[in-house]
């Protein structure tokens, strides 16, 4: 029984050279503090663009930003691992969202130390967003076949 429904299979994937994994390997950690930097700051961009520039901002806009940019900054950090993560892209994925839990562990606790409370909202966020990001990437629910 086939699951193509009667297309024919998948040209295998080209191999990569072993330089080139080694490569990706490496820079699957700096390109996922770089996409979510990048994401983090689009995040900002869009809500401001998307806000009324008359007036003060209210209080609802200040928290629906931090949120949203939070949020999108950790969905990004675990996408852009698993992007570039040449094979295991779902071990990847819950790695780096385990990595991205235990630092922000230590960030939870500073914020608490200091009582920066809109901090402590922020670092929940990015730890949502890491969270689906990765159980949606572990259940084959986002392809990175383009």
């Amino acid at each position: 029984m086939t699951t193509n429904y009667g297309f024919p299979d998948d040209p295998p994937e080209p191999r990569q050279s072993m330089l080139l994994q080694i490569l990706r390997w490496v820079g699957t950690i700096p390109a996922a503090v770089i996409g979510s930097l990048v994401a983090y700051w689009i995040g900002r961009l869009i809500m401001w663009l998307g806000s009324s520039r008359f007036g003060d901002e209210t209080w609802f806009q200040y928290f629906f930003k931090e949120i949203f940019s939070s949020g999108l900054m950790g969905a990004a950090f675990v996408y852009c691992a698993a992007f570039l993560a040449p094979k295991f892209k779902s071990q990847t994925a819950v790695t780096f969202a385990g990595i991205l839990l235990c630092l922000s562990g230590a960030m939870l606790f500073a914020a608490v130390m200091t009582r920066e409370y809109i901090s402590i909202l922020g670092i929940v966020c990015v730890n949502v967003g890491a969270i689906i990001t990765a159980v949606s990437i572990y259940n084959d629910q986002i392809d990175f076949d383009w």
